[in-house]
């Protein structure tokens, strides 16, 4: 009867064992990078609006009477008319900049994986030759699947009110184990884009999709075996496990630029209209539509090109009818 109760009591340790080592953590990027999802979220932001100030001001240096500006003050009108004054080529580009819009889409898709199997074997020998033998085991399988998808939208001249947000910010350095928590080279995209639009012709959008994914997975498989067992003594002869743990991250970023409408702010100029209230008033309400609409169409190709199926109907026609618009085919 002692037997028996000491077997039940082996059991029952054993049982709950292997039920607390498959325990997971919520999957999310702030369990494996020390970075929360906020954290990212600025790097991202940041690193544009840097990439974008600094632009401006080396613009602002080639050019002597207005060297003096602040990067982020270019569209205060006092400034603007002296920029005007100056040089105004770069009036008409800062203008036309000033209603463009810029897109993120973020998402962050995390698996893990926990697979635990254990087990052991009692045994008690006889004196006449025989045995009996009692085989236990355990299997405690879980998995964790997360998924963080958002968007943002927000034109060139909302990034001077970061000014504040990313003063003490530092560029981090590019993470090659986690790399969506480093720097991830939005200087070099922005540039990019920049100097393409500054050739002229760009129409609609920009688009770059960047996806990560980091993958790590470790297991255990310990093996213990007993002594030999004495004769009428009930004990374990040996055991063993099988512990798995994985983990899965996916991380897709779309960065969307719309081209500026040069040519409109031109005429604009040659009609003596160039300021900031009116070029934002003509066209600000057209281009974030188109914004949000190619936006919402970069992420369903992106969700296509993922799955490798297409939809009945195209990301163009799906988006438009979602934003309650008529698209241009």
């Amino acid at each position: 009867m002692r037997s028996f109760f000491r077997l039940a009591r082996l059991a029952a340790t054993f049982a709950t064992a292997t039920a607390l080592s498959a325990c997971a953590l919520h999957p999310i990027p702030d369990n494996v990078s020390h970075y929360r999802t906020e954290d990212i979220v600025k790097n991202v932001r940041c690193e544009v609006f840097e990439a974008v100030r600094d632009r401006i001001a080396h613009e602002l240096s080639r050019v002597p009477a207005i060297s003096d500006i602040p990067p982020v003050l270019v569209l205060d009108e006092r400034n603007f008319s002296r920029i005007k004054a100056a040089k105004p080529e770069l009036a008409e580009q800062l203008a036309a900049f000033s209603v463009s819009q810029i897109g993120f889409n973020y998402r962050f898709e995390i698996s893990e994986e926990n697979h635990n199997s254990a087990g052991a074997t009692f045994k008690v020998p006889f004196s006449n030759g025989g045995n009996f033998t009692l085989s236990m085991g355990g299997v405690a399988n879980k998995d964790r699947n997360g998924l963080r998808e958002f968007e943002s939208i927000e034109p060139f001249a909302d990034l001077k009110l970061l000014q504040r947000k990313c003063h003490n910010w530092s560029e981090p350095l590019p993470n090659h184990v986690y790399p969506i928590s480093g720097s991830i080279g939005l200087r070099k995209i922005v540039k990019t884009f920049v100097n393409v639009a500054d050739l002229g012709g760009g129409k609609g959008q920009f688009k770059d999709a960047i996806t990560f994914t980091t993958e790590v997975s470790a297991s255990v498989k310990p093996t213990l075996v007993m002594a030999p067992v004495p004769v009428h003594t009930f004990r374990a002869s040996d055991a063993g496990g099988d512990f798995k743990r994985a983990r899965k991250d996916i991380h897709r970023l779309i960065v969307t630029f719309d081209f500026p409408d040069l040519a409109k702010v031109k005429r604009l100029r040659e009609k003596n209209l160039l300021n900031i209230a009116t070029v934002q008033s003509t066209l600000s309400a057209d281009v974030l539509r188109d914004a949000r609409y190619n936006l919402c169409v970069a992420a369903n190709e992106a969700r296509e090109d993922r799955f490798g199926a297409l939809r009945l109907y195209g990301p163009e026609l799906s988006c438009a009818q979602k934003l309650g618009f008529r698209p241009t085919l």
